[in-house]
């Protein structure tokens, strides 16, 4: 782990302990378990001209699925939620190891 990692790890839980909500807390633990994985994602957190904050984020989710589901009570499924979660912030997946074979469709035909 690199010390921007680290710093993104720190910056990123010291605000959803601030915020407090259960919603942060568990947005700011999928961050960290499933983002801050590589030094480009720590900078969207942790960089120097990074003006993202989890509370906007949560403001931006609740916002997201209010309009999702039309001002009533609901449920949106959790992929959902973490993909405006990377939206938000700006998140690339890690590269995979594995090396994906591109089929061409007119192969198939």
């Amino acid at each position: 782990m690199t010390d921007l990692q680290q710093n993104a790890i720190d910056k990123i839980d010291s605000q959803a302990e601030k915020l407090g909500s259960s919603l942060a807390k568990k947005i700011a633990q999928w961050i960290i378990d499933n983002r801050i994985n590589n030094d480009i994602n720590a900078e969207h957190i942790a960089g120097v001209n990074t003006n993202r904050s989890l509370e906007q984020c949560c403001k931006k989710i609740m916002d997201k699925a209010k309009k999702e589901l039309g001002g009533k009570s609901g449920y949106v499924e959790p992929e959902t939620v973490f993909g405006w979660v990377d939206d938000y912030y700006g998140f690339v997946e890690e590269p995979s190891t594995k090396s994906e074979k591109i089929i061409d469709i007119f192969d198939v035909l």
